[in-house]
C-alpha cells in the first residue's frame, strides 16, 4: 500500500518534481502544527486576538495553494516557476498571519524562519533572496499600517495591548512550536540531501561497473595482440626489445586488474556479487596460493614462508579470500628489503581464525595509517619507491573481510609490518575447496 502510494506522488515528477512534492508535504505538517497550536491557545483564553481569519481563511486557502503545486507540477515547463513561487507565496501569507495576528505587535514574525531555511536545497543564493524578500513584505505592511493605508488588527478589534512576548504560556507555546517545525522541516531535508546523494552514488557505482565491463574485452584483445605478435618475433628480437615487450604486458597485467578490481567492487556496492560460501581447508589453500604467488616473490628477489601442520577449516568465499591474501601479500612483497621474506601464518581465536601477513620493511607512517583502507590511497613510501598499484587493494581487502564477517587490522612498528584479518571457523561440514573450486 505504502509503495503504491509512494508511485502516485512520484511517477510525475523529475528531480524539480520530488522537490516540489517535498515542499508541499512540509507546509502542509507545518500548517497543521501552527493551525492546532493557535486553536488550542485560542480556546484556553491565552490569545488576546480573535484568530478567526487565521484559522478558517488564511490556513485554509494556504493548504489549498499547496495542493495545487501537486497537480500544476505534471507540467514540466512550470515546475522550476513552481519551485520558486512556493516560497514568494509563503512569505505572503505568513505576512498575512503576522498583520491578523497584531501587525508590528505580533509574535508571529518567527514564521519566516521556515522560507529561508527551505530555500537552502534551491540554491546557494536562494535563503539570501527569501530573507530579503521577507524583509520586503514585512517592512512594507509596517509601513502600510503607519500610513493608515492597512488598517491595524487593534483599531479593527478594539483591543488596546497585543504585547504577547510578556505571557510566559505564549512563549512557551511560541518556543515549542518553532522547535517542533523546525525538526521535522530539518529531518526531512536531510532526508531529502541523503536520498539525492545515494542516488548520485548508485550512478556512479552503475557507471563504473558498465564502463569496467566494457574495458574488459579491448584490454584482453590487447593482451592477445601482444603476446601473438611477440611469438610471432621470436628469436627476432634483442634483449631491449623483449624489455619493451615485458613492460608492455606489466602495464596490461595492471590495467586488466584494476578493470577487475573495479568490477568486484562495482557488484559488492551494487548487491549483484554473490558469496559462495564454502568450507575451505585453510592449511591446503594457502599452499595453493603460495605456490602461485612463487613466480611473483621470485622475480621481485623475496621469499614467502608457510610452514604450519594445523588442519583448520573456515565457512568461507574461496574466491574473495584468495583475493585478500593476493592484496596483503603483494603489498608485503613490494615493500620488504631484498632477501627479506613474507611470512603467512594463521591460528584460532575463540569462534575465528586470525590471518597474518608479516613483513620487514619501512614502518608504516603515523599520519597515513588512518588512510589506509580508504579508496585509492597510496602511502608516501609508495609513491617514493615508484610502486606499481592502484590505491584500491587495501580498500578491496577491507570491504571483502567485512563482508565475510570479518575484522581487518595491522601493527607496524620496529621495521616489522602485520596485516591481520579473522574469518569465521566452519561448524558445518560440506565440500572441501581445493584449486579447482576457486
Amino acid at each position: 500500500m505504502g509503495n503504491k502510494i509512494k508511485s502516485f506522488f512520484t511517477r510525475y515528477y523529475d528531480d524539480i518534481g520530488s522537490l516540489i512534492f517535498g515542499f508541499m508535504l512540509i507546509r502542509i505538517v507545518m500548517g497543521l502544527i501552527f493551525g492546532a497550536g493557535v486553536v488550542v491557545f485560542w480556546k484556553l483564553n491565552i490569545l488576546d486576538y480573535n484568530p478567526t481569519a487565521i484559522v478558517f481563511l488564511i490556513l485554509p486557502v494556504y493548504f489549498a495553494v499547496n495542493f495545487s503545486w501537486f497537480f500544476l507540477g505534471k507540467i514540466k515547463i512550470l515546475r522550476k516557476i513552481i519551485l520558486d513561487s512556493q516560497l514568494v507565496v509563503d512569505i505572503i501569507f505568513i505576512t498575512l498571519i503576522i498583520h491578523y495576528s497584531g501587525g508590528p505587535h505580533s509574535d508571529m514574525f518567527f514564521l519566516y524562519v521556515f522560507p529561508v531555511i527551505s530555500a537552502i536545497v534551491i540554491a546557494p543564493f536562494a535563503p539570501l533572496a527569501a530573507g530579503l524578500t521577507a524583509l520586503l513584505f514585512y517592512g512594507s505592511l509596517l509601513y502600510l499600517e503607519h500610513l493608515g493605508i492597512v488598517s491595524n488588527i487593534q483599531d479593527i478589534q478594539g483591543i488596546q495591548h497585543l504585547g504577547l512576548q510578556n505571557d510566559e504560556k505564549i512563549r512557551v507555546g511560541i518556543f515549542v512550536m518553532l522547535i517542533s517545525v523546525l525538526n521535522f522541516q530539518t529531518i526531512y531535508l536531510m532526508n531529502l540531501v541523503k536520498k539525492k546523494e545515494e542516488e548520485i552514488v548508485k550512478i556512479k557505482d552503475e557507471f563504473i561497473s558498465i564502463a569496467s565491463h566494457q574495458l574488459k574485452t579491448p584490454v584482453a584483445s590487447i593482451n592477445w595482440l601482444i603476446e601473438l605478435f611477440k611469438k610471432s618475433l621470436d628469436g627476432e628480437l634483442d634483449e631491449k626489445q623483449k624489455g619493451i615487450f615485458g613492460q608492455i604486458s606489466d602495464s596490461i597485467g595492471g590495467l586488466d586488474k584494476l578493470v577487475n578490481d573495479l568490477l568486484d567492487l562495482s557488484r559488492m556496492k551494487l548487491g549483484t556479487n554473490v558469496k559462495n560460501i564454502q568450507e575451505i581447508n585453510l592449511s591446503r589453500f594457502i599452499r595453493d596460493f603460495v605456490n602461485d604467488i612463487m613466480p611473483y616473490a621470485d622475480s621481485k628477489g623475496k621469499k614467502i614462508l608457510f610452514d604450519t601442520k594445523d588442519d583448520l577449516s573456515i565457512t568461507s568465499d574461496p574466491k574473495m579470500l584468495y583475493d585478500i591474501l593476493g592484496n596483503l601479500v603483494t603489498n608485503a612483497i613490494k615493500y620488504s628489503p631484498i632477501d627479506s621474506p613474507v611470512i603467512i601464518d594463521f591460528k584460532k581465536e575463540g569462534s575465528f581464525v586470525r590471518i597474518a601477513v608479516v613483513n620487514r620493511g619501512p614502518v608504516i607512517p603515523e599520519d597515513e595509517q588512518k588512510h589506509l583502507f580508504e579508496k585509492f590511497f597510496r602511502g608516501e613510501s609508495g609513491r617514493i619507491k615508484e610502486t606499481e598499484g592502484t590505491g584500491l587493494g587495501l580498500y578491496i581487502v577491507k570491504i571483502y573481510v567485512e563482508n565475510l564477517g570479518g575484522k581487518v587490522g595491522f601493527d607496524s612498528e620496529d621495521r616489522r609490518t602485520e596485516f591481520w584479518f579473522t574469518l569465521p571457523i566452519s561448524n558445518e561440514k560440506r565440500d572441501v575447496v581445493g584449486r579447482a573450486d576457486r
